[in-house]
């Protein structure tokens, strides 16, 4: 890391965990916890509010969320993960909390499980069912190859301990943030509803009670000179800025019919690229129901993105193999592994399939790559700012009433001045 004034620093505050043979000694980390501050027992419908204000540096994929969840009334299944136990994360500036929102994603359950479906490989089932007790089968019992979604069972009475590692879906936590001189940030998780995160038999519903939440994360201290260097840099520059990877979610009910036109209202510098999932509305809240790893889009012909009357790609996507490609290149724009894993068969991952909400029902999305277009060097996205009109156009027979969910992905900035004040540019 070398600043303006050209002091060099050891590679440790580039890579944290790393120790270097030419280790600087002013260089420190430390691993802290963070707790939160407004309870010790949270219901659905509650949020769970963690101020993480260090004196240093928030280091990037670091920041895990350790937590308990109980389950009363009925034995239950972790709906893919246990990441679907919220249906909104945000993160606001200053440690007190705000209007000032740095990063929000909306039903990471389901851009998590689509996310993960897409990226896993057999290995990453196995670490992260230890993690967040999540799915925990790749072949499901009929050995036809499917994913079978169901993650931990819980017991009626019985608790689950688990860690999110924050970074796997939220941009921000994949980046260094020098939090000196800054009132800190604070992480706001929202409990979903009653049967969004867990599968119960019959259609009993489960209330799910999350205990003894906080965060633990690996914090950088530079030393004297580094703090020095670095508020010499935004007084020159006026600020200091971190880019990452995000999205938005956009919800659309459909009408039945063919030719369905989603319009979306995204506006951004840099849009990476979108996907949609489908799935029945009376599903998203049946407690009997697997549905936030599930999408189906029957009698799927085509699809495309029109921004401002223009079509992306040029050629609408129409074959099977074209579309469970698209899904897997633009998975890999957004994954912390780009790799080119998934753990979809064809039976799971190709469009024309109908919802379903069982354990190893369709998991098809329906995704648009952007990185790939012309940009003006903002990011490495589309700019969509300004546009006027913007639709996710699909042509296949939607079920009547059908939720579609679109996941815009996108790149922002956050920008921290000389008075420590935080601001975000997308």
């Amino acid at each position: 890391m070398e600043m303006q004034n050209g002091i060099t620093y050891s590679e440790k505050m580039e890579k944290p965990l790393m120790s270097t043979p030419l280790l600087c000694r002013d260089v420190k980390q430390r691993k802290a916890r963070f707790n939160n501050t407004n309870g010790s027992s949270f219901l659905p419908g509650s949020e769970i509010r963690i101020p993480i204000s260090p004196n240093g540096v928030l280091a990037g994929g670091s920041t895990m969320f350790y937590g308990t969840v109980g389950i009363a009334a009925a034995d239950s299944t972790i709906d893919f993960s246990v990441v679907s136990l919220f249906d909104s994360i945000r993160v606001e500036a200053g440690a007190g909390g705000g209007s000032n929102v740095l990063e929000l994603v909306d039903d990471p359950g389901v851009f998590f499980a689509m996310l993960s479906q897409y990226t896993w490989n057999q290995s990453d089932i196995i670490i992260n069912n230890a993690k967040l007790g999540s799915a925990k089968a790749y072949e499901s019992a009929t050995g036809t190859g499917e994913l079978n979604k169901g993650g931990e069972t819980i017991t009626a009475g019985n608790t689950l301990d688990f860690v999110i590692d924050l970074s796997q879906f939220m941009g921000l936590f994949t980046q260094h943030l020098p939090l000196y001189g800054t009132n800190g940030i604070n992480l706001v998780l929202h409990c979903a509803p009653q049967g969004s995160g867990v599968v119960t038999a019959g259609n009993t519903a489960a209330v799910t009670t999350i205990t003894l939440p906080y965060v633990m994360a690996t914090i950088l201290e530079g030393g004297e000179k580094y703090e020095k260097a670095l508020q010499s840099m935004k007084s020159s520059n006026g600020e200091v800025s971190v880019m990452f990877n995000t999205y938005t979610r956009y919800v659309q009910n459909t009408t039945g019919g063919t030719n369905t036109q989603l319009v979306i209202s995204d506006n951004a510098k840099s849009c990476l690229g979108f996907f949609a999932v489908s799935r029945l509305p009376a599903d998203i809240v049946l407690p009997a129901a697997y549905k936030n790893g599930n999408s189906g889009f029957t009698s799927w012909l085509n699809h495309a993105v029109s921004v401002g009357g223009v079509l992306y790609p040029q050629n609408p996507i129409a074959t099977k193999r074209e579309s469970y490609e698209e899904a897997l290149d633009l998975m890999r724009v957004i994954s912390r592994k780009p790799t080119n894993s998934g753990i979809i068969s064809k039976g799971q991952g190709f469009p024309a399939v109908a919802y379903t909400n069982g354990a190893t029902g369709p998991s098809t999305i329906l995704a648009v790559n952007l990185t790939k277009c012309p940009t003006d060097n903002w990011g490495a996205g589309l700019n969509t700012s300004g546009v006027q009109n913007l639709q996710f156009q699909v042509s296949y027979t939607p079920t009547t009433g059908a939720t579609v969910t679109i996941f815009a992905l996108r790149q922002q900035k956050v920008h921290i001045d000389a008075m420590g004040n935080f601001s975000v540019e997308r």
